[in-house]
């Protein structure tokens, strides 16, 4: 099981850079939602979700993702979930055990 974790979602699709800085600042592996790869933002190996793959690391940072049940299909199995959303009304945040409402 890897030890961390970080999903990038069509929130941050501008910013996906600085997705993946703070993915290597603290080694976690980046993973995204469908709507990243369907937009060749990333790659299909990536995707967790009931289309793509299975993770469950002990942190998982969702970054810009709604919480749609198609990707909480794919990372519910992971520990701290920690959540960064722009809208306080997201349903990630319902997952997360610590959400950030904010930009990224």
């Amino acid at each position: 099981m890897p030890i961390k974790g970080s999903a990038a979602g069509y929130g941050v699709k501008d910013n996906l850079g600085r997705v993946t800085e703070l993915a290597e600042c603290y080694g976690a592996s980046i993973a995204s939602l469908r709507r990243m790869t369907d937009s060749a933002l990333m790659t299909y190996e990536k995707q967790v979700g009931l289309t793509g793959r299975t993770v469950a690391p002990v942190v998982y940072l969702a970054i810009g993702i709604s919480g749609a049940v198609h990707h909480i299909a794919g990372m519910e199995g992971s520990g701290i979930v920690i959540a960064i959303n722009p809208d306080k009304d997201a349903p990630i945040f319902e997952y997360a055990d610590y959400g950030i409402v904010e930009e990224f």
